[in-house]
């Protein structure tokens, strides 16, 4: 009964405050795993252990598996955001847009929920021209989309010639992700977190098979 009502009235609460009670129940987590042996590369703060929540979550910035993985790529390859002047973020996360909004000239976010991004707007439905960006990331936002290839296009249609996609997806999925990718007319170079070392991937609590797409228009 108390899980229904609280699913009832969170779309009536301000992000604001969900915000900020995150803010303060995740201070108090960290406080009690104070320690060295995992760190995030997302907020650059070292902990006892990452909580499970339900995946390896970071008391320090809120971010998953998936986020470290892509700040982790970011830090070890600057060339892939050198030179691009804007981009696109489709459901932006807080621990990847505190990243990548520092190192880009235009910065825009796109979400189905106005609360939670700079435009109200659907990925399979872009309001913007043709090569619009040189940019677009997309983290495990198609999970939820029913028509991923128009999605898909519609990224491939708005990044200029040469510009570059991020994108990922549960891991059961990734197989297909890649197919979708090709067919929309992208070039796909995939990254397993695996590659980056065992070393890495404890300490950061990766998941060893994850992939991060970049995917060149």
């Amino acid at each position: 009964m108390l899980h229904r009502l609280r699913l009832a009235l969170k779309p009536l609460v301000p992000v604001s405050l969900h915000s900020a009670a995150k803010r303060v129940a995740l201070s108090l987590a960290a406080l009690g795993l104070t320690g060295s042996r995992v760190s995030c590369p997302c907020c650059g703060r070292s902990f006892r252990r990452f909580l499970q929540y339900p995946a390896l979550f970071c008391p320090g910035c809120s971010s998953y598996e998936r986020h470290r993985f892509l700040c982790l790529v970011l830090d070890r390859r600057p060339e892939l955001l050198a030179g691009r002047r804007s981009m696109l973020h489709v459901g932006p996360e807080p621990c990847i847009r505190r990243r990548v909004e520092r190192s880009v000239g235009e910065y825009v976010s796109i979400d189905l929920d106005p609360r939670r991004a700079m435009l109200p707007m659907d990925v399979t439905a872009l309001d913007f021209p043709d090569e619009r960006f040189d940019l677009a990331l997309c983290s495990h936002v198609l999970d939820e989309v029913a028509e991923r290839d128009l999605a898909l296009r519609e990224l491939r249609r708005v990044l200029r010639a040469g510009g570059l996609a991020f994108l990922g997806t549960a891991v059961p999925l990734q197989g297909e992700l890649e197919e979708r990718l090709e067919r929309a007319g992208f070039e796909v170079e995939a990254l397993t977190a695996a590659d980056l070392g065992a070393e890495t991937v404890e300490r950061c609590g990766l998941i060893p098979d994850e992939r991060l797409y970049l995917a060149t228009a």
